[in-house]
């Protein structure tokens, strides 16, 4: 019997993930990690992630993101919000951070503990790492093409692979509009900001810098599970809802060979345009169909 494929889910914000249809997704990476300012932001407080999963039914697919690189200061806070999603029956938290993994196991053993990107893992030494750490799954450093990708996966550690949506580039502590934060912030960062240049585009949200055009993989889908890819997620951090719900939908039927190719509403839907990453080992900006 083949290998059943997991469908994943990042999302930033309480609103989307009120909108989202959970039966598309294995797990829900919940939370934006890159500026608690950010309106909207589950990690805020411990409250406001009690208020966004009130009448979310299904707790358990939740995995709670966590700031990205805390402070000693903010340190606190990410205990609360740990502490909230024990409370709460979450399944499990991400990290950006390998230096966090030993403090989370002690203080809350009962979540499952993955790495995000941005916990820059490259090599299978790595993964031996933070195995042996505990580590549930993790999302490689997104640098890496496929074939990198491929000597990495295993039995033992989920592989978690980006396969749709605007890629996370960057980050700052400082936001880009307000150097010096203001009190209570406006959040201009919800309108889109891009900055255009020869090879391409990027989006501003928060702290954080995006891929302008959507990573896109869904023609190559199949080729993907035959080569052992069977943790796959979808990057909504800066998605609509409908984007989202849409990518979901497209993408479940790809896992089941009923999509082989972009439906027709795929350009209208994403009119910023697709890429595949570093994937093909090719520009980030560059569409490979």
């Amino acid at each position: 019997m083949s290998e059943k494929t997991s469908l994943h889910l990042a999302i930033s914000t309480t609103r989307q993930l009120q909108e989202t249809d959970p039966r598309w997704f294995e797990k829900i990476f919940f939370g934006y990690p890159f500026c608690l300012e950010l309106k909207d932001n589950p990690l805020s407080a411990p409250e406001s992630l009690e208020l966004a999963l009130r009448n979310f039914p299904e707790k358990q697919k939740i995995i709670l993101n966590t700031p990205i690189r805390p402070l000693e200061n903010q340190l606190p806070l990410v205990s609360s919000l740990l502490e909230k999603a024990r409370e709460l029956g979450l399944s499990g938290v991400c990290l950006n951070s390998i230096g966090m993994i030993e403090w989370v196991k002690s203080q809350f053993h009962e979540l499952e503990i993955y790495l995000d990107g941005f916990a820059n893992l490259y090599t299978r030494y790595d993964l031996e790492l933070v195995k042996e750490l505990g580590v549930k799954g993790v999302v490689p450093a997104p640098e890496i093409d496929l074939t990198e990708r491929s000597g990495l996966l295993s039995q033992e550690i989920e592989i978690i692979t980006p396969i749709q949506g605007n890629l996370p580039l960057a980050f700052s502590r400082y936001c880009f509009f307000y150097p010096q934060a203001p009190q209570s912030c406006p959040n201009p960062c919800r309108d889109a900001h891009i900055l255009s240049y020869p090879q391409g585009k990027i989006r501003q949200m928060g702290k954080a810098l995006f891929s302008e055009q959507n990573l896109c993989l869904l023609p190559h889908i199949s080729g993907l599970q035959k080569k052992g890819f069977h943790s796959l997620r979808i990057e909504g951090w800066i998605m609509t809802p409908e984007q989202i719900n849409r990518s979901g939908e497209v993408y479940r039927r790809a896992l089941g060979c009923e999509v082989t190719e972009n439906p027709p509403d795929w350009p209208e839907l994403f009119p910023e345009g697709f890429c595949n990453g570093f994937y093909f080992a090719a520009r980030g900006a560059d569409f490979i169909p």
